[in-house]
Formats: structure tokens, sequence, C-alpha cells
């Protein structure tokens, strides 16, 4: 994916210079302008690694799973002389998917239902073991599941 530059932007004539007698908008600094776009596509870079690891990670999950399937297929039809019926499994897409996300601001939560199914928001996985006469919190744990 090409990320354009400021400086390259079709809106710039060919010099990277603003029209004769046009100035920049008021309050407007340049150099703080391209240090922000700047910074945000060091950002957006960074994100896609993170999502390309992700994915990553998943196909190779995917792929133990989908041979796992493929495998017990193959044993039934040994054992029964037929072909098994159904559909074949279906091979794992390498590659980001279209709805992978990532948080900027709090990159270790994930994406997760709400307990009163009102949709998704920012959550972290949180299980909690409390002993009963005097509440008292014996252990915790964090999880964040990497299919959300």
């Amino acid at each position: 994916m090409l990320i354009p530059r400021l400086w390259e932007s079709p809106c710039l004539p060919e010099g990277g210079g603003l029209p004769e007698g046009e100035g920049l908008p008021e309050g407007m600094a340049l150099g703080f302008e391209i240090e922000l776009r700047e910074e945000r596509l060091l950002n957006l870079e960074q994100t896609k690694a993170v999502l390309e690891a992700r994915a990553e990670e998943r196909y190779e999950a995917e792929k133990a799973e989908y041979e796992v399937k493929l495998r017990e297929r193959e044993e039934k039809a040994k054992r029964t002389g037929r072909k098994p019926g159904g559909r074949p499994p279906q091979p794992p897409q390498a590659g980001p998917r279209a709805k992978d996300q990532y948080n900027f601001t709090d990159p270790e939560s994930r994406i997760m239902k709400n307990s009163n199914n009102q949709g998704f928001d920012q959550h972290y996985n949180v299980q909690v073991a409390v002993e009963q006469e005097c509440r008292l919190i014996v252990g915790n744990t964090l999880s964040n599941p990497t299919g959300c």
C-alpha cells in the first residue's frame, strides 16, 4: 500500500510550493503539519506491521487446523471405503483481513462484544478468583483472544 507524502500531494503544484499570490491558511504552520503527517505515516506503517504479524499467527493456527481436518477426512475415507460427505474444508487465506483492526492508544486491548449485547467496544478479558467468605481476590488473569 503506497501512502503519499504531503509534498507529493496532487493539491500542490509540481515544485511543491504554493501557487503565486496564495499563502497558508491563517494559523497553519507548515513545518508542524508536515511533522504531524510524517508521524501519522510512521504510525500507519507500524500498525500495518502489527496487523501483518497477527495475520501470520492466525494463518499458521488456521493452517494447522485445516491440515488436521484434511487428515481426519482421509482417515474416515480409508476406514469406511467411501468418500466423506459434506463440503471439504476450505484452506485458510493468508494476510490481514478487511475487518482486522488496531487501537493506536491502547494496543493491548481488543474489540469484544459488550456484556449487555448492545454492540462492540475496546475491552480486556479479565478473570478473577474470589474467596467466598471474606471476598478476597485470590487470583486473576488478563488475556486477549487472538481471534477478535
